[in-house]
């Protein structure tokens, strides 16, 4: 179980499950090219988000922005846009720990 220090009192996390099966490679910083490789996609704003994360090999991109969510996935790319409420109830199960903490 981990602490968070929220001012000079530290809470308890509620939850025992990592996420640190989730891989965290470290990306650079998107080229202009690859920026505009995705400018179909996705406003601007968000370009260097879909840029950073197919660079990463990331399976999933998790945000609340739920027009953004419905751009990526309509896209075809190799990435699934998702809620963070979608992802606990969609792929969380799925991991090996879930059974566990089910308890």
């Amino acid at each position: 179980m981990s602490l968070l220090t929220w001012g000079r009192k530290p809470w308890r996390t509620t939850t025992t499950l990592s996420l640190a099966f989730l891989s965290r490679p470290k990306v650079p910083v998107p080229s202009q090219a690859d920026l505009d490789a995705h400018r179909r996609v996705v406003t601007q704003k968000d370009q260097h988000v879909i840029a950073s994360a197919l660079a990463a090999h990331a399976p999933f991109l998790i945000t609340l922005d739920k027009p953004f969510t419905t751009q990526v996935n309509d896209a075809g790319l190799p990435i699934t846009a998702l809620s963070p409420g979608d992802f606990i109830k969609t792929f969380l199960p799925q991991h090996s720990d879930y059974p566990r903490l089910r308890r």
